[in-house]
């Protein structure tokens, strides 16, 4: 059995540093009318806020992000999952017994922000693609390093507790608000695809 990932403080006040302002760097040409998809799992345990019934839970979670041929940013964020009772949740609307941990939500370009108006945001950095998302306690980063001919991709995802904090607090993309005890994450995989895969 994996041990779950221990939620750095040091890696939350990074994460809320990077939701401040960021000079706005323009994406490589080489993703243009590309697509960048990046995968993984989270097995955590979790509780409804104010609820204490905790329940184990197994989520597929992906971050896409397209790339017009302007360079304009599309991004959608997807999770899918299964709680120990072998409940499924709907990968938009979810399953109440999974705590409301699942749902898809489209933003379009750089900037933008949660319907609990926290803040997200997604940029270029060097060589890398770095989205930032922070919670109502604690934040998210997902980021890619391309290889030199923007052709392959590796992908980290690191989540950050508050200082002080033993939970990780947040809205689910599905509208609820759940409380994490602990989390799990495994199965990071990160490939681009040449057009854009919302087929839109």
């Amino acid at each position: 059995m994996r041990k779950p990932v221990k939620l750095s403080t040091l890696s939350f006040v990074c994460l809320v540093a990077l939701l401040a302002v960021v000079p706005a760097v323009a994406a490589p040409s080489e993703l243009y009318g590309k697509s960048v998809v990046v995968s993984w799992s989270e097995n955590r345990v979790q509780s409804d806020r104010g609820s204490s019934e905790k329940r184990q839970v197994t989520l597929s979670q992906s971050l896409s992000v397209y790339v017009s041929s302007t360079g304009r940013l599309f991004i959608r964020r997807e999770a899918t999952g299964r709680s120990a009772d072998g409940m499924r949740g709907g990968r938009f609307r979810g399953n109440r017994g999974l705590g409301g941990s699942h749902g898809s939500r489209d933003q379009v370009g750089a900037e933008g922000r949660m319907p609990s108006g926290l803040a997200q945001q997604t940029h270029f950095a060097g060589r890398s693609l770095v989205f930032s998302q922070a919670f109502r306690s604690g934040a998210r980063q997902v980021a890619v390093d391309f290889d030199a001919s923007y052709g392959g991709c590796s992908a980290r995802v690191t989540h950050g507790r508050a200082s002080g904090q033993s939970t990780t607090a947040y809205h689910t993309l599905n509208g609820r608000d759940i409380v994490v005890y602990s989390m799990d994450v495994a199965n990071v995989s990160c490939r681009i695809v040449n057009g854009n895969v919302f087929g839109e």
